[in-house]
């Protein structure tokens, strides 16, 4: 465990690397996801923030992991996660990522350090 980090914060890190892998594999042609480990850490932290003092708290979460183009025009929902499956979602927070321009090697996808994240609340179905 890394020092310091919850045990929430590690899980929706390792869960965000995992569903940003197989978004990857199964939309995009790229070998190679370059994120910072930092960036995964930081965004997990912030996700047990967010849900921290909602109804449901982290179990009550829906994440959209998105990715945008260079030109920050397209983007696309590579992967979703429920938090817990057998809980009605009251939370949705949608991260995006942010392609680097820099990278022109289309088998990288090279991702910038910072990322956008939104909460809002889910509405019933």
């Amino acid at each position: 465990m890394e020092e310091g980090e919850s045990e929430d914060v590690l899980a929706v890190m390792s869960k965000l690397q995992s569903v940003l892998r197989r978004g990857v594999e199964r939309y995009l042609t790229c070998k190679t996801v370059l994120l910072p480990r930092a960036t995964l850490l930081k965004a997990g932290r912030d996700v047990v923030r967010l849900c921290s003092e909602r109804p449901g708290g982290l179990r009550g979460a829906l994440v959209d992991l998105y990715l945008t183009d260079t030109d920050h025009h397209s983007c696309m929902r590579l992967a979703q996660v429920v938090a817990d499956p057998r809980m009605d979602p009251k939370t949705l927070i949608k991260v995006t990522l942010h392609r680097d321009p820099s990278c022109s090697d289309p088998s990288v996808l090279s991702l910038l350090s910072g990322y956008t994240m939104e909460r809002s609340t889910c509405r019933p179905t």
